[in-house]
């Protein structure tokens, strides 16, 4: 059996978007998306990098950094094919 090809990798914000009542971790997402926002930095709760090892891994190991020092909960999952 042929292993699944991974495509890239999608970061998820843990930030209870997807209930109707503002929250704590919600408000939190979205000042530190507005204050990077400023600072010419975008971040969303859902960001897709390719598979590159140089170029997309680079790109994903800063995001994530840039995540972690802003207090933001995450996780990372392959996008996978086949």
């Amino acid at each position: 059996m042929k292993s699944p090809r991974i495509l890239g990798f999608e970061v998820l914000i843990q930030c209870d978007n997807y209930t109707t009542a503002a929250s704590c971790k919600f408000n939190n997402y979205w000042q530190v998306k507005q204050a990077l926002w400023k600072e010419g930095e975008y971040i969303d709760v859902k960001v897709q990098f390719g598979s590159s090892p140089i170029r997309d891994k680079k790109a994903l190991e800063r995001y994530c950094d840039l995540l972690k020092a802003n207090g933001l909960e995450f996780t990372v999952h392959p996008i996978t094919r086949g």
